[in-house]
């Protein structure tokens, strides 16, 4: 069998991993994360007393694989190759910030695989 047939046979799985990585994202509190890309517009969390929004727009579906994967420190590396841009690094600071046993859980899915070897690298 050529590669190109063994692809057809392969499902996408970006849109499996997206939904696993809003999945863990869905309980952020104190704020709003609207996430889209070609597929359309998502919001996570809850709207916050001081109106706190991150819009974080995905360039390339590769960075749900990148995630669901590495976790954080993939989501970083993902950011500085132009995967996925958000409209003020602050705002995704702040909200991150007040919810990190959220965010902590994208390191929870199959991120621990990548652990020991990210923490070689960096």
């Amino acid at each position: 069998m050529t590669a190109a047939r063994r692809a057809r046979w392969v499902p996408d799985a970006s849109a499996w991993l997206k939904r696993a990585v809003l999945a863990r994202l869905r309980g952020l509190s104190n704020g709003d994360l609207i996430v889209s890309d070609q597929n359309g517009e998502v919001r996570v969390g809850q709207p916050a007393a001081d109106s706190l929004v991150a819009r974080v727009t995905i360039s390339r579906d590769r960075v749900w694989r990148r995630v669901a994967v590495g976790g954080l420190i993939a989501a970083a590396e993902a950011y500085i190759d132009g995967d996925w841009e958000v409209d003020d690094l602050t705002h995704l600071s702040r909200l991150f910030s007040r919810n990190i046993d959220r965010v902590a859980a994208l390191d929870a899915g199959l991120g621990w695989l990548m652990r020991p070897a990210a923490t070689l690298r960096h």
